[in-house]
């Protein structure tokens, strides 16, 4: 029987609830030396479930966003959310006021959940937002006395923005959860949630997962269960180590779970299978990770490029205990064959390089644990995934030639949410996504990224379409004209670089535009290289020539 077959019953909530059950006692996620074990996953989020059930005027499948970094609340919101028969919306913690708009308007967001310092975003939130609710969180909320009340110390003297928001008012973490605890002790809350896992089905949308796309225009890629589960059965299909009863499985979560490559393959993964997921808030913050390391037994570790450069540098790396650590999965950007052939000489452990998209939630191939060696490849396909390389027309191409990947599979979203016109340009009706990067297959059905036929640039894994980094600076009075190109970097793999036409030579500096980007754009999309120019290559058209752009 087929992966998507097996799983057509299943849904995320069917999967939580058995995961809970079964592994009760186990830990289930550890954050700066605290634990939460299943069964007080499936308590707090049954708690904040039957909170957000009682909120007024939301109804089953409207949306609910997630503002969080990789702490202890953040599985509790994810499942509570599902658990209410809601739809979850990640959202990056590091984004701007506009970008956060943008992304609430887009999906017509009723509740957000998110760290109570970044509450002011929502000062100026546009009157036709659908957002009626807000749920706050400190970072020490759940980290027990002490350091709860060390964090809450620390904040006061590091917080830049005292000032909430004016509309909707703030609801503290711990009181959404005593009030859903209140609710709990009547017996109808807790039959309605039963009821509602009962009543969920494989095809209900489960995430709005925000993606550019293969256009850059932000687009929410509609996820269902039944997507989302098919790539974690996949993975525990090629993955057959991992399915170990005992809790010694660790994976070392440091890319964020708002992304769809950590959502994925961390917390869903590890989830189903009963293992430990500990939780890094924040990477760059290189001395805890080490020190989170060398506490940890750890096992399973999935990375960037950069993370993978960045630990490889510490000068505490090479002290690590690397003797139970199986299994390194590289993804989200390129991972240089320098780095990852210095990984395998520091720690013994391959980096077994993988592709996705958001759009396919996200796997479609990598690497089998049988490799001895970095190839260089983005692997194999997943089971029950298709793939093929076309050329210009559509047609499929001769095996070793280069062409568009096309994929299929259990996996493949359901399309962008309310962009028809969008979703018919990628997804055809035989349910082929059109990936926009050049790839090849060699003799041996491994898989090779060549290049990406569309512009976007990937900074440390994350994607940065150029338009609207364009759009940022063309709302500066004196830019006239702007491009942006990704050049390369030694940190990131790639930056962002602008090329500037001015309106009046001499009105704006570098440092004054790219101080401008920094007030409107997350870190990682703000150009690194700004230069100007009297004009910029164009066609016939009149459109801008990236490519012609260095």
């Amino acid at each position: 029987m087929k992966t998507a077959d097996r799983q057509e019953a299943e849904t995320l909530l069917s999967m939580l609830h058995r995961a809970c059950r079964e592994n009760a006692d186990k830990t289930a996620f550890i954050s700066f030396g605290e634990r939460i074990s299943f069964s007080e996953l499936a308590r707090l989020s049954d708690q904040l479930a039957a909170w957000l059930l009682q909120c007024q005027g939301l109804e089953p499948g409207d949306r609910a966003a997630i503002m969080l970094p990789n702490l202890l609340q953040y599985p509790v919101a994810l499942a509570a959310i599902l658990k209410a028969r809601l739809v979850v919306v990640n959202t990056n913690p590091l984004y701007t006021a506009r970008e956060l708009h943008h992304q609430l308007h887009d999906s017509g967001a009723r509740v957000i959940i998110m760290l109570e310092d970044r509450a002011w975003l929502l000062k100026d939130l546009p009157e036709s937002s659908r957002l009626r609710h807000v749920v706050v969180t400190g970072a020490g909320d759940m980290l027990g006395t002490f350091k709860g009340t060390l964090f809450k110390v620390l904040r006061l003297f590091q917080r830049r923005h005292r000032h909430r928001p004016h509309k909707p008012s703030c609801v503290p973490w711990a009181a959404a959860l005593a009030t859903g605890k209140k609710m709990l002790e009547q017996p109808h809350a807790a039959q309605r949630l039963n009821d509602i896992r009962q009543e969920t089905k494989a095809r209900d949308l489960a995430f709005l997962q925000y993606t550019g796309g293969t256009t850059g225009t932000p687009k929410g890629a509609m996820l269902s269960h039944r997507n989302l589960l098919a790539n974690v059965h996949q993975m525990t299909t090629l993955f057959p180590a991992l399915q170990s009863e005992s809790e010694k499985e660790t994976v070392v979560t440091a890319l964020p779970l708002y992304h769809i490559f950590s959502l994925t393959v961390n917390l869903l993964l590890f989830i189903r299978l009963g293992h430990r997921n500990v939780l890094i808030a924040d990477p760059r913050r290189l001395n805890h990770l080490i020190a989170v390391l060398k506490r940890e037994r750890f096992t399973v570790l999935t990375a960037v490029n950069t993370l993978l450069q960045a630990l490889l540098g510490h000068p505490k790396f090479a002290k690590l205990d690397f003797s139970a650590l199986h299994t390194t999965i590289g993804g989200g950007m390129a991972v240089h064959r320098n780095t990852a052939e210095r990984w395998q000489a520091a720690t013994g452990c391959v980096v077994l390089q993988g592709y996705g998209l958001t759009e396919t939630s996200p796997v479609v191939s990598v690497n089998p644990p049988t490799v001895e060696a970095f190839n260089g490849s983005v692997g194999m396909a997943l089971p029950d995934t298709e793939i093929k390389i076309c050329g210009q027309e559509g047609k499929p191409v001769a095996g070793g030639e280069t062409g568009e990947l096309f994929v299929r599979g259990p996996q493949v979203m359901d399309g962008y949410w309310r962009q028809e016109k969008e979703t018919r340009e990628v997804l055809d009706a035989d349910g082929w996504l059109k990936t926009g990067d050049l790839a090849y297959l060699d003799e041996n059905a491994y898989l090779f990224l060549v290049d990406r036929s569309k512009n976007v640039i990937i900074v440390s894994g994350f994607n940065v379409y150029p338009n609207e980094v364009e759009e940022v600076l063309y709302q500066h009075p004196n830019v006239r004209e702007a491009a942006c190109i990704g050049v390369d970097d030694h940190a990131s793999g790639q930056a962002v670089k602008a090329i500037v036409v001015e309106r009046k030579k001499g009105g704006v500096s570098k440092a004054e535009l790219i101080k401008f980007c920094r007030r409107h754009l997350t870190g990682y999309k703000v150009p690194k290289q700004l230069e100007f120019a009297d004009d910029l290559p164009k066609s016939a058209a009149g459109k801008i020539l990236h490519r012609q752009l260095k």
